[in-house]
């Protein structure tokens, strides 16, 4: 939006999980943790869980160049695209602009108080 006022108009591209391996990593340092001690077993398990079920949705980095390629090529691109199939994403990308950036602010407000 503070772009927008300088005649500059972005596009977000909502990419979801994307497949670099750092996922897997975490998780193989999260087993050798848990092999020295039995306390966060349950929540590394649980943690895993999560990992898996966002592996299985992830797309390549090849995948999102062809999307960004696309997007740049075009005359008049979009205020936001989603390529990946998260449901939470796609229903986001389904709403009016100024509905999607409400929801977007309302989200880091609400981690902003937790942190």
């Amino acid at each position: 939006m503070e772009l927008q006022l300088l005649g500059i108009f972005v596009s977000v591209l909502r990419a979801g999980a994307v497949d670099t391996g750092m996922l897997g990593a975490s998780t193989d340092a999260l087993d050798r943790f848990c092999d020295k001690t039995k306390l966060y077993t349950c929540n590394a398990d649980r943690f895993k869980k999560i990992v898996e079920s966002v592996e299985a949705r992830s797309i390549s980095p090849e995948k999102i160049a062809k999307k960004v390629l696309s997007v740049i090529s075009k005359r008049s691109p979009s205020f936001a695209y989603s390529i990946n199939r998260n449901p939470l994403l796609l229903l986001l990308n389904i709403m009016p602009k100024r509905l999607q950036l409400f929801v977007i602010k309302m989200i880091f407000t609400l981690k902003k108080d937790f942190i």
